[in-house]
């Protein structure tokens, strides 16, 4: 196993809090962000045998300026979208299988044009098997992906999100011949979705 973790912190920033109180009437976003200020990130790689490893690889800030008051790299301080990401994988003989767990976190300063989210991973699961050399010179392959998609602001309304999955199993035979060859091919593939829409209802008193 190897990896990186750090972390920031700085409590009860003053100069943030001056500048949350001279535009939260204008950005009403601003309201209630507190002024402790942090980040977090890791990276990680862990083998637990030859087939099985997993990668981590996970960054979080406390708020929407942090990167602009505290990094000194443009580019970091220029970035809108944080990555958190997880990976399990497993390689086999046969088989090869991918689960992970990604989302973002979005980076709006007011001063900087408006990024949007982007979809959240939870999970996504990736199977692929293959066998070679079968009774009747037969070869199998199959390639299995499930997505679940999930919105990260529950309070953005009309958003589509669930799960896809698609499946393709392929069945061929390599018939070679001095003068030729054959490759008879069946196939299935099938994709499917079941999104639905989130709407947020207004209660009013």
């Amino acid at each position: 196993s190897k990896g990186v973790f750090g972390a920031n912190f700085l409590p009860g920033d003053r100069a943030f809090r001056r500048y949350l109180k001279a535009h939260e009437v204008s950005y009403p976003q601003l309201q209630g962000v507190s002024n402790n200020r942090w980040s977090v990130f890791v990276r990680e790689n862990t083998a637990f045998n030859d087939r099985l490893k997993l990668e981590v690889n996970y960054q979080q800030i406390s708020d929407d300026y942090f990167l602009q008051d505290f990094s000194n790299n443009m580019t970091v301080m220029t970035e809108s979208q944080l990555l958190q990401e997880g990976t399990l994988t497993y390689t086999g003989e046969h088989w090869f299988g991918r689960g992970m767990l990604q989302g973002y976190q979005t980076v709006n300063p007011i001063n900087q044009s408006p990024v949007h989210d982007i979809y959240q991973r939870l999970p996504q699961i990736q199977v692929r098997g293959t066998y070679q050399d079968l009774p009747l010179k037969a070869n199998f392959d199959v390639r299995a992906q499930y997505d679940l998609f999930r919105w990260p602001n529950h309070l953005e309304p009309e958003k589509l999100q669930g799960p896809r999955y698609h499946m393709n199993p392929v069945l061929w035979f390599d018939l070679r011949k001095p003068w030729g060859y054959i490759r008879p091919e069946a196939q299935l593939v099938e994709n499917g979705y079941d999104y639905f829409v989130t709407y947020i209802a207004e209660n009013s008193t």
